[in-house]
């Protein structure tokens, strides 16, 4: 059984707290505030919000729980995750986060061009790349022409 002393109050915990992110963050207009000003995009209004989404297809594969889960009006997903420890994998995670969110989207039968737009967002407390910045975004470009997108959401 867990005695008072280790109980800490709900105004001490950081945001980088696991329960504290997940409570902050389903609260749909913190969530559509803070989605508008990191991406620069409108949103009307934010349709459903899930914490620590289970994606897990498989007993014997790697699975995952997404910290917040969200769709958006028009149906766009975000998956935004608080990232304390820092670890080299990043960038494969939000590979393989962003496949079993392209998984999870796509029902059987529905073509491609129907899977909706998405993005992963790793809020991290320390700066993964070394390079002094606040913010990275990544998208696929062609390595022969930098301006040619692939354009695939």
């Amino acid at each position: 059984m867990l005695s008072q002393r280790n109980i800490i109050p709900l105004s001490k915990l950081p945001l980088r707290n696991d329960f504290m992110f997940g409570e902050v963050m389903r609260t749909s207009e913190i969530c559509q505030l803070f989605l508008e000003e990191l991406l620069g995009v409108s949103i009307q209004r934010i349709e459903f919000i899930d914490k620590q989404k289970d994606l897990s297809d498989s007993y014997t594969h790697h699975g995952i729980r997404l910290d917040v889960y969200l769709k958006d009006e028009t149906g766009t997903v975000f998956n935004v995750e608080m990232q304390s420890a820092k670890n080299d994998d990043l960038p494969r995670r939000a590979r393989y986060y962003q496949g079993a969110i392209n998984r999870s989207e796509l029902p059987k039968a529905v073509n491609y061009d129907e899977l909706p737009e998405s993005y992963v967002i790793f809020i991290c407390t320390f700066d993964p790349f070394g390079k002094q910045r606040w913010k990275y975004t990544f998208e696929n470009k062609s390595a022969e022409d930098s301006v040619t997108g692939l354009e695939d959401g």
